[in-house]
């Protein structure tokens, strides 16, 4: 009977913790989606305090900083986003949408030689991605390489 007791409680506790477990994961969701709802309608600060408050995990970590990154640079604050995308670059440094937000905010900031470095190794790791050449088109064209530019520029409409 002791031990009878004693598997019970073991199952409660058990359960209880699933649904701890899994409380926490819908409920995260929410805000995700709520963020989400607010940066398609380019109200990026809103969209911002959502994601800051969804916890980040192995599973969401990238996205997640990827969402927060592009909502700084969104709204100006480039220093911030090039914190947040310089940590995805840490630990991945081939991640192609965070070379482009980098080279965009770095862009931004007129820094074109290192934009288009980013966006030559993006070239090189996807050339199939048209972002890439959208954005080596636009530095190109910034830095007054036009030829370069309409190459670039090809390469999004072919």
């Amino acid at each position: 009977m002791k031990k009878m007791k004693m598997l019970l409680i073991l199952c409660i506790l058990n359960l209880f913790c699933m649904n701890a477990f899994a409380e926490t994961l819908i409920s995260n969701e929410p805000l995700v989606i709520k963020g989400d709802e607010a940066f398609a309608v380019g109200k990026y600060q809103q969209a911002l305090r959502y994601y800051q408050r969804v916890p980040t995990d192995d599973n969401n970590k990238t996205v997640l900083h990827i969402k927060i990154a592009r909502c700084f640079q969104y709204t100006g604050i480039n220093h911030s986003a090039l914190v947040v995308i310089n940590g995805i670059l840490t630990n991945q440094p081939d991640h192609i949408e965070a070379l482009h937000i980098k080279g965009e905010v770095l862009e931004a900031q007129q820094d074109f030689e290192q934009a288009l470095a980013l966006y030559k190794k993006a070239e090189a790791l996807d050339p199939t991605n048209k972002k890439t050449y959208i954005n080596l088109a636009n530095v190109l064209r910034k830095m007054g390489r036009d030829t370069q530019a309409s190459l670039a520029f090809e390469k999004v409409i072919n």
